[in-house]
């Protein structure tokens, strides 16, 4: 009988604790800012909702403590920006409408799980307009301006000395190697580098790779302050603009197609085991992504497959001796460059063919 009455009375002690949980939920949604506190869609189509879209990058070690400082989980000046650890990498959406609180304007949008996201304009004391201010300083990659700047791979951008920061160069990714910069100095785009180098100058959504007349390699901000092309301004979205993911992805998404269902249970093979990073129905879509990671030091490959009707080409790291090893060079990559999907979801490892059956593009 005491032990029956024990039992009860336990009972009514965590019925009475989620009681007032339910109660202090309920009066904090009712209440100030914690209704904009994370919400998310239990039906989220994001890869087709409308809204302008933006990927979280990559940055040095040095960077990452600050966390993405104009965006916050609530449009509140004492909210903590979005987590470096828990964002890098993953994509969202702006809808286009803003939230006036206390005096500050906030855009409105949700990330890739349709939890809401807000971040602060930034542009009262600014010459650029709202969304432009945002595009450079805002600490994210938006999917129109990727696009813009990847239809000048293999065309030039010339500097305009006069928009330069003081003592800007032409980064590298080393800290200690760096080139000089003059103004009217013809630069050949080569690819795009999205990650955040804490010791390099300038103000941009991301760095052009480029190579100057000596054949020097380094990166420079993607910004018309300091570049502009042969017949015009350096273009900040493409045409025309993204709306949403089914027609305008970040380009190295443009054509993908999708993990492999007989992939996610691979079986070694006698070259181990391989990373398949993404795939591609245009051979052009492919040799882009492939020429970035190289410049990266990744010893990638593309590889040429035939599917049904079509073939396909599909972006290739191997040698691995064992799975862990290829699972963590995922991780490695999908945080190094911003077009690659979560590793976890994307990335597929699946055992390494013989070498007669792939080719190497180079």
């Amino acid at each position: 009988m005491r032990l029956t009455k024990l039992i009860f009375a336990g009972l009514l002690a965590i019925l009475w604790s989620l009681a007032g949980a339910v109660h202090a939920a309920a009066f904090s949604v009712a209440g100030g800012l914690s209704d904009y506190a994370e919400i998310v869609e239990v039906d989220c189509n994001f890869e087709f909702r409308p809204g302008r879209e933006f990927q979280f990058p990559s940055a040095d070690e040095v960077l990452q403590s600050y966390g993405f400082i104009l965006w916050k989980n609530k449009p509140s000046l004492i909210a903590e920006p979005l987590d470096y650890s828990l964002h890098q990498g993953r994509r969202g959406k702006l809808s286009g409408d803003m939230v006036i609180r206390d005096g500050i304007a906030w855009f409105s949008g949700v990330l890739d799980d349709c939890t809401r996201v807000y971040a602060e304009d930034a542009s009262v004391h600014s010459e650029l307009n709202r969304i432009e201010h945002l595009l450079f300083n805002g600490k994210v990659v938006f999917a129109d301006t990727y696009a813009a700047a990847r239809e000048l791979i293999n065309h030039d951008v010339i500097v305009r000395g006069e928009g330069l920061e003081p003592r800007q160069r032409l980064y590298t990714a080393e800290r200690s190697r760096w080139f000089g910069l003059s103004d009217r100095q013809i630069l050949r785009v080569v690819g795009i580098d999205m990650h955040r180098y804490a010791h390099a100058k300038g103000v941009g959504p991301f760095f052009l790779v480029v190579e100057n007349n000596q054949g020097q390699r380094g990166l420079i901000k993607y910004n018309p302050e300091y570049l502009e092309v042969p017949h015009g301004v350096l273009p900040i979205y493409s045409t025309p603009p993204a709306r949403d993911l089914a027609t305008a992805p970040l380009p190295a998404r443009a054509s993908y197609i999708g993990p492999r269902e007989d992939g996610n249970q691979p079986i070694p093979g006698e070259n181990g085991y391989l990373l398949s990073i993404n795939r591609f129905e245009r051979e052009a879509d492919g040799h882009a992504a492939l020429l970035e990671m190289q410049q990266a030091g990744f010893q990638a490959r593309l590889v040429a497959r035939n599917q049904a009707d079509r073939v396909i080409h599909e972006l290739q790291i191997g040698g691995f001796p064992s799975r862990p090893l290829a699972e963590s060079m995922a991780r490695i990559v999908a945080s190094r460059f911003g077009w690659i999907r979560t590793p976890e979801v994307k990335a597929e490892v699946s055992a390494a063919p013989s070498a007669s059956k792939t080719r190497s593009a180079r």
